[in-house]
């Protein structure tokens, strides 16, 4: 399975609402897409989503990384031996958890392809559908509340509330409860704060939430990134588990977390990962330590989702959440991942199954 050509391409995809956290305003999806091709003709679909708050990666440093360091090392080459050639990949630069996402996915769909098997089965999964949550946006609080009956009304049973408000914690409890109130006691509701709060304001947060009766399954990311003994005191005072997301940046990252004792739970994403191995590595690693894993994602496209949701089946996740593709305005991707209800759908094509995608930009080729 040697590579004959590397294509790297832009994918813009418009989201049907604006999506608004305490970090940012994201109006569209914003990847770069890679195509390795065999010279037997398999073509290996990748995609890697920047992030300058999570991983320092933008779109022009991806393009870079993958053009420059990876690209040399894979065309010409025999990609047959997956672990051995993520290694080399992962050992060619440190950090670029994103750039390398998109060899590590564009490797497993090639890999899966080249046996036969969907990539969910390739990875130990049993089955195609995947159910998961979905985030509510940070707006006013009545756009808040509609956007969650609206969520509950087309069939997820599980929120997640974007909080950190700029009026501070008594405006978080507020939405909080109000939601409670809006959706059945049997929706299932978590908080992500992305990283807004003092640790002072998480823990009276956990405190005052569960005095309200909001029955909140978690929060998630209170406190900076580079706060673990912060995250350690929440966790311990917390009846609430606390996640770590932004803090759980690498696979020594979620050593340090699961082994420590710091947090109850990791969220796990390719793109702050590095791709699929390092994934498996530190939800493996949570498991071992009896951590609570999620799963996530950043406002990616469909073929992250579908990379995500393939790494999904058959692992024991207490929480899901691949919502992107559920808040995009039309997918451009044939084949690969669709959305139908609360559920994403995994093609049963060998690999991701992408039949094809609109819209690329081709930005470079390298042979």
């Amino acid at each position: 399975m040697r590579v004959k050509s590397i294509s790297i391409n832009l994918l813009r995809i418009p989201l049907k609402k604006p999506f608004i956290s305490s970090v940012r305003r994201v109006e569209s999806t914003e990847d770069i897409v890679i195509e390795v091709e065999t010279v037997c003709g398999l073509r290996g679909y990748g995609v890697a989503t920047p992030s300058i708050r999570t991983s320092s990666e933008s779109l022009d440093s991806i393009i870079s990384v993958v053009g420059d360091v990876f690209a040399p090392k894979l065309v010409g080459n025999d990609v047959s031996n997956l672990e051995k050639t993520l290694t080399t990949i992962d050992h060619s630069i440190s950090a670029n958890a994103a750039a390398k996402a998109s060899i590590d996915i564009a490797l497993h769909d090639l890999s899966s392809k080249a046996v036969g098997v969907p990539l969910y089965r390739f990875l130990g999964g049993r089955h195609n559908k995947i159910t998961t949550g979905i985030s509510i946006s940070h707006n006013c609080l009545d756009e808040m509340i509609d956007d969650a009956c609206t969520a509950v009304s087309n069939g997820f049973t599980t929120l997640k509330i974007k909080l950190g408000s700029p009026q501070g914690i008594e405006d978080d409890l507020l939405r909080v409860q109000e939601i409670r109130r809006a959706v059945e006691k049997t929706i299932e509701i978590g908080v992500d704060a992305n990283q807004a709060w003092s640790e002072e304001d998480a823990l009276t947060f956990a405190e005052r939430v569960t005095a309200i009766g909001a029955n909140l399954s978690f929060i998630e990311q209170p406190v900076r990134s580079t706060e673990h003994h912060a995250l350690a005191r929440i966790s311990a005072a917390s009846n609430i588990p606390i996640i770590a997301d932004e803090s759980c940046s690498s696979v020594q990252e979620a050593i340090v977390l699961t082994s420590n004792g710091l947090v109850d739970g990791l969220a796990i994403k390719l793109m702050k990962l590095g791709g699929i191995r390092c994934a498996r590595a530190a939800y493996e690693m949570a498991r071992l330590r009896s951590k609570i894993c999620a799963a996530t994602c950043l406002m990616e496209s469909p073929i992250g989702i579908a990379a995500m949701a393939s790494f999904c089946s058959g692992r024991d996740f207490r929480f899901i959440d691949l919502d992107a593709i559920a808040l995009i305005a039309s997918n451009p991707v044939m084949g690969g991942a669709t959305m139908a209800a609360n559920t994403v759908v995994l093609s049963e094509q060998p690999g991701l199954g992408i039949q094809g995608i609109e819209g690329l930009e081709l930005i470079n080729t390298i042979n």
